[in-house]
Formats: C-alpha cells, structure tokens, sequence
C-alpha cells in the first residue's frame, strides 16, 4: 500500500466551514488537489463537511479523523457520476452511478480514519423523489439515481479502512474493476433505504475483505461479475446482518468468480441465506473455500445455485458453470421467514408463506453442479411445517426456474426441511449434522439427479434419521 508523506491539508486551509450547513465541497476538492500535487494527506479535523461529489486523486491519503463527519448533500445537481466507459451491457453499467466519493482510474490511494461517511440516505431519497418516478413493487427511486458512499472504477493499490459508512440512499460502497485492493475494518450501517447493500465488489480481483462489521438492508457482502472475472478474494474475520443474503457471490455472474475464500465470518438476524453461491448469467464458479462460519437466525443456510438466465453479455453465450467447492466448519441456527424482523426496510419475500426451506444445492438437468464437499457442518432449523397441506398437495413438483432470479425460495416449497440436491454430482457430505425442532412430515434429506453421492458419518434428527457410519 502507498505511503503518503507529511503533507498535510484540511479542508479548513480553503475556506470549509464544517458547520454542517454550509456547502465545503469546493474547499474539499481544493484540498484533494493540493495534496496530490504534494502526495499528501487530507486531514479532517472534527466537525460536520456537508458535500456533494468528492473527486479522488492518485496518491493521496483521504483522512477522516475521530469527530469528522462527511455528510451527503440533498441537491441532486451537487452530485456526479463516471461516465459511460463504453462497455456495452445491458442497461447503465453500475460502475457510472453516483457517488459521494468518487475515483475512476487511481493508483495508490487510501481513504482512512476513525471518522464517519454519512450519506444524508432517508432525508436524501425523500428529496430526489419530486425528481425521479418510484420503480417496482416497492415504489422507490431506481438505485442508479441515488448516490453511493464510495463508488471506485478501474483503480489500483488502493485501501478502504477504518471508516463508519452510515445513512446511504443505495448501495453503501461499490468497487468496480479494481485491482489490488484492501477493505478492513469498516463499521457499515446501511438501514435507511432499498438496495442498501453493505459492500459490492464488481470484476475486481487480488482484494481482501477483513474485519468488517457490516449491517444492510440488502445483500451484506456481494460479489457481482459482468465484465471480468472476480478472482483472488479473502474475506475473514467479518460480523454481517442483513435483511437480503449475508455473504453473495452471483447475482450477476457472466465471467464468473475463481479462488475465493471466505472464513471465520459471523452472520446473524439474516432473512435470506447466510451463504450463497449461484452462476446464472454463464460465468464459471470454481475453487471456492468457505470455512469457519457462524449464523444464528437466518432464513437459510447454504444456498448453491446453476441457473440460465441466458443474459445477452454473458460470456460465453451458454449455461456456464459450478463446481470445486468446499464448505467446512459451520453452525447454523436456522430459523426461517423472519429472521429479519425488525428491519425498517425489510427483504421481499414469497407470498403466500412458504414451509421452512432447506438448505439446497440445485443445478440443471443439462448442466449439474460439480464437485462439492460439505465437512463438519451443524445445522439447528427451529419451527417446522405452517401449512402441510402445500406439501402435500398432489402433483406439488418442484419446477427447474431454469431463468428465475436466483433465490433460495425461487422454487417454491421443497420436499425436505434439512437439505435438498438436485442436478449435481460429486458430492461429498462428511459429519454434516442437522437437527430439528418441531414437527414436519419430509424428510432431513432428499436428493434428486445426484451422481457420485459420498456421505460419511452423518445425521439428521426429525421426523425421520438418517445414519450413515
């Protein structure tokens, strides 16, 4: 990581104010230039920077110090995008949304300190609405309108530490074909709107994750390929709720996502599923490691997916692929539709209410899941069946949503309440231990188009028990 020398400038040196009301980000900007001029520091002293777009230099610290706060303006004219790159998807490539921190093309920066990014979120959404029409079931601003925290695009040797982001109007943090790239130690609070998720990492690769404490109203973490492949990630040692899923590789998944770790992670009061991964969009998942992980209340555990959505910028123009993936020493307790009860902005959900779901890894008849091993796994599913009849239900045939959104309840009701495999091969299970309390007439396990189907030392405690030695 760069080390910036002594060359110090604050805000203060160009005339902010840090009232909180006045407008700094002129004197911001000034300061942002004098110190990559210099390759110095900006320093924060404490106080309250009301701000619309901060563009970022090469090789500089950006510093917020204890008692700083950088607040998001209210006008929609005072912020700023990258523009288009010229990439062709489909719809605006998130890279070019709005943001309050902004760099595309940076080498060696470092956005630092003990102070607070704070995105003027709810007060923010309530003001661009007399300029945007709401979208979607919920009636909110499209999140490509509403501005990011820290928004960075094709940057190099950079870092992100230390930092509480709080208050966000979309996506808290998003990076987006970086290279090189250090996320550690960051307090997220990103509760004030729709799609606030915690942290989005896009086509980037060589990037650790660490030590975050990350609370959203969406995905936590979320790892999205369109362009590049997403390769050489750590994740460890981070605390995640979320109203969405906690850890995500795959909502968008054209290239694909190779030598990812993901370890000594705790994830709580989650409504969707602690741990998913998916292909859906043609990309490859491979070499995936995820070990040591602790939920407690979540709406699902383990959720793999290998889906078609057939998008027109996938890769390689077919189904694409998943496989070599080990899950290992994890404990979950699992407790399923309102586990995230208590959000203000709560996660859509299946209507009407669906029995418990599994944990499931479901690929398709012409393209199975590879190659997964599953060791030393506990899993407590608390509450059982509401309506037996849905299960019951003659002809109640679980569909292929072969071009759903991939979501572990896309499906609808599933024949087993521990673990549910379909279209996949190679599978290893080994001490994996599932108990539950309540009543429910499926069984723990059910399989379905599994070749190669390895289980060891295995058990699942409900209306009926399997052993295997």
């Amino acid at each position: 990581m760069p080390s910036p020398s002594s060359f110090v400038f604050t805000p203060q040196d160009f005339g902010a104010k840090a009232d909180g009301a006045t407008h700094d980000t002129a004197a911001i900007q000034a300061a942002v230039e004098a110190a990559h001029r210099a390759r110095g520091t900006v320093l924060f002293p404490p106080g309250r920077y009301l701000s619309g777009t901060i563009h970022l230099r090469s090789h500089i610290q950006f510093e917020l110090g204890y008692g700083a706060v950088l607040i998001g303006s209210l006008e929609r004219e005072a912020y700023q995008r990258i523009p288009e790159t010229g990439v062709p998807v489909e719809g605006q490539d998130s890279a070019c949304w709005y943001s309050l921190l902004l760099g595309h093309g940076l080498d060696g920066v470092v956005i630092t300190g003990r102070g607070t990014l704070n995105g003027n979120g709810s007060r923010l959404c309530e003001a661009f609405a007399h300029h945007y029409p709401p979208v979607g079931p919920q009636k909110k601003i499209d999140e490509k309108y509403r501005p990011l925290l820290i928004n960075l695009v094709e940057c190099r040797r950079c870092e992100v530490s230390g930092l509480t982001l709080e208050e966000g109007a979309s996506w808290m943090q998003s990076y987006s074909r970086c290279v090189d790239l250090r996320l550690e130690n960051l307090r997220v609070e990103g509760i004030s709107a729709w799609n606030n998720d915690g942290l989005d990492l896009c086509d980037s690769r060589e990037v650790v994750i660490r030590g975050c404490h990350i609370n959203a109203a969406d995905d936590g973490i979320c790892l999205k390929s369109t362009h590049l492949p997403v390769e050489d990630v750590v994740i460890s040692d981070c605390v995640v709720r979320s109203s969405a899923s906690g850890i995500k590789c795959g909502t968008a998944s054209s290239q694909g996502f190779r030598n990812i770790s993901i370890s000594n992670v705790v994830i709580f009061d989650t409504a969707r599923s602690g741990i998913t991964l998916q292909v859906v969009d043609g990309g490859t998942l491979e070499q995936v490691a995820v070990s040591n992980v602790t939920m407690r209340n979540v709406g699902n555990a383990i959720y793999l997916r290998l889906g078609d959505r057939s998008r027109r910028n996938a890769a390689h123009r077919n189904v694409g692929a998943l496989r070599q993936v080990t899950i290992s020493n994890v404990v979950a307790e699992v407790t399923g539709f309102d586990a995230d009860a208590g959000y203000p902005f709560r996660a859509p959900r299946h209507e009407p209410r669906l029995n418990p779901l599994p944990s499931a890894i479901v690929g398709l008849p012409d393209a199975k899941i590879e190659a997964i091993t599953l060791s030393n796994i506990r899993l407590l599913y608390r509450g059982g069946l509401h309506a037996p009849e849905s299960i019951l239900t003659p002809g109640n045939e679980v569909p292929e949503s072969r071009a759903d959104y991939p979501e572990y309840d896309q499906f609808g009701e599933l024949p087993a309440w521990g673990f549910y495999l379909r279209h996949a091969s190679d599978i290893v299970f080994r001490d994996v231990r599932a108990r539950l309390e309540g009543e429910d007439v499926r069984p723990g396990l059910v399989q379905d188009d599994v070749e190669g189907f390895e289980v060891k030392g295995c058990r699942f405690e409900g209306n009926e028990v399997l052993t295997t030695a």
